[in-house]
């Protein structure tokens, strides 16, 4: 089948997947096929705002030394990333995680977008959750509908647009969800989150031990703790909000709990917010590197079941540094260390008074553009990465690789129609290029590139000549063989449409980057596979534009 819409770009990817026959997997002929006999999980972890120095800082207080945390010690790689946003300005949480979920760089206050707000960049959560048929879930000890957790399952031009953000997430049926914002404005206070997680078909829990007995229960679970956001982890009332530790244990049992493997996105968010403190305020310090600490034990959390599990992927980075803190002294620290013995308000006076015997310094209270570390368990992430949109990639490049189109320009005049593009597949399985250009009552014209990688990228150039000036053309990235070009289906062809103008000029350019796909924000969560066995064929389909004659 073949989607069109007028005067829109839009993207579709389509999985072909093969089920067990009589327990016995099946090897179809497709060439380039992948055969994964289950996918791994994947666990990603964002200290927001989270530095080298947060996490050295983090470590001399609770371990008594620099790079001891579980990071340091047990993750086998670490890379430094360099965070600036497209136009090489410091970065903010949404162009941040956009180019961690994506793997494409846009403004500051954008997310999931481009820089000029027109399309649509299709995040690491959608292609596991719309592609592979993966179990979901999102958590954050801020609000619901914050940057980082929003450019995981978002699409608006303004960070802002909460109420957006906070639509279009709950629309993908995202399988567990675990925020602040109970008492924000786009939620309204209990009774209407209640309304809200009835709305979107969730189990609701607002405290502490709710979440706790329906984590290995519930299938499908929001919870809303505290005010806007959770506060502070020295002041944070454990009856009614979860540690960061507990939620992402509740949220691994939920998820573990299901057929499917799963992709977890946590945010330490409050990291972030530490760094922003006033310069004067004197428990700058000590908020920083409790919220670190508090982040290093949920990162635990998740190294240890990946650790039994044996097939998760674990990542740990950040979307940029905040507040440029620097670790100057700790030679007067005790040998007195937080223990497993002791109660959390006991252990917590053993970290504040550690704090204040070591020295540290604030170079101000916004993001910086120092680069962030990334650490990574459960597959080879050797290979060296220095930005950060190399994250994804490299997260891409492990789970069987998505065909990418990047710096698509395109130029339309009378009935001369030239694409250029650049192809990116991380394991150079894509087989074809096709543009194909449709008139709406006829047979499509087809024009075919074989695509053969000797490098990551390839540039691709169609220039062609039209038989009418009113058409929409096409570009199809086929990975996995041509016969599969139109098999897929309602079920696992999503389409989300990007708003663009109309082009009308007899001669006119565009130029966009362009990731392999996007999905609908209407998506439900519908099972779409049966990994016993998993014949693999990824097909982009690019819409470019419609021209048409006025």
């Amino acid at each position: 089948m073949r989607f069109k819409l007028p005067t829109v770009l839009f993207i579709a990817v389509s999985v072909l997947l093969l089920s067990q026959l009589l327990s016995v997997p099946v090897v179809s002929a497709v060439t380039h096929e992948k055969i994964l006999d289950r996918p791994p999980n994947v666990i990603y972890m964002i200290g927001d705002g989270m530095g080298f120095e947060q996490v050295k800082t983090a470590s001399v207080v609770e371990y008594g030394d620099v790079n001891l945390t579980i990071m340091d010690t047990d993750f086998p790689y670490m890379h430094f990333v360099g965070t600036d946003d497209i136009e090489g300005e410091i970065t903010d949480s949404a162009a941040g995680g956009t180019a961690l979920g994506t793997g494409q760089k846009t403004l500051s206050g954008r997310i999931g977008m481009d820089q000029d707000g027109t399309i649509f960049y299709k995040n690491i959560l959608e292609y596991m959750k719309f592609d592979f048929g993966y179990a979901t879930g999102l958590i954050s000890n801020t609000e619901q509908a914050h940057a980082t957790q929003g450019s995981f399952s978002a699409h608006v031009d303004n960070r802002e647009d909460k109420d957006e953000i906070q639509e279009q997430m709950l629309s993908k049926g995202i399988d567990i969800i675990l925020t602040g914002g109970l008492d924000v404005s786009y939620i309204g206070g209990e009774t209407a989150a209640i309304n809200l997680s009835n709305k979107y078909n969730y189990d609701l829990v607002t405290n502490t031990a709710d979440l706790l007995s329906n984590a290995s229960t519930s299938d499908k679970l929001m919870g809303l703790f505290d005010g806007p956001y959770f506060p502070y982890e020295l002041e944070r009332d454990p009856v009614r909000s979860p540690s960061m530790v507990q939620m992402t244990e509740s949220a691994i049992t939920l998820l573990d709990n299901k057929d499917e493997p799963f992709f977890l996105m946590v945010e330490g968010g409050l990291i972030d917010y530490a760094g922003h403190l006033a310069s004067y305020n004197e428990h700058r310090t000590l908020y920083n590197a409790l919220e670190t600490i508090n982040f290093e034990k949920a990162v635990r959390v998740a190294y240890e079941f990946a650790v039994n599990d044996g097939n998760t992927i674990v990542i740990v980075g950040a979307d940029h540094e905040t507040g440029g803190l620097t670790l100057l002294d700790y030679s007067n620290l005790s040998n007195e260390l937080p223990n497993e013995d002791n109660t959390r308000d006991e252990n917590n006076q053993i970290r504040e008074d550690r704090v204040a015997n070591i020295s540290t310094s604030w170079y101000w209270t916004s993001h910086t553009r120092t680069p962030v570390p990334f650490y990574m368990y459960g597959a080879d992430f050797s290979e060296p990465l220095t930005e950060n949109i190399e994250v994804f990639w490299a997260l891409v490049g492990q789970l069987g690789s998505f065909p990418g189109v990047l710096n698509q320009e395109f130029e339309i005049s009378g009935n001369n129609l030239l694409v250029n593009a650049e192809i990116r597949d991380m394991d150079k399985s894509a087989t074809e290029a096709q543009l194909i250009i449709d008139y709406g009552n006829i047979d499509d014209e087809v024009v075919v590139q074989e695509l053969i990688f000797d490098t990551d990228i390839i540039e691709l150039e169609f220039n062609y000549t039209t038989s009418s000036t009113d058409y929409t053309a096409y570009l199809k990235i086929i990975d996995g063989g041509v016969n599969n070009v139109l098999s897929f289906t309602d079920e696992n062809a999503l389409v989300q449409q990007m708003i663009v103008d109309e082009i009308s000029d007899t001669s006119e350019t565009t130029s966009s980057s362009i990731p392999s796909s996007t999905t609908s924000d209407t998506d439900t969560d519908t099972d779409t596979a049966d990994y016993s066995f998993i014949g693999l064929s990824i097909i982009v389909v690019i819409p470019l534009i419609r021209k048409k004659t006025k």
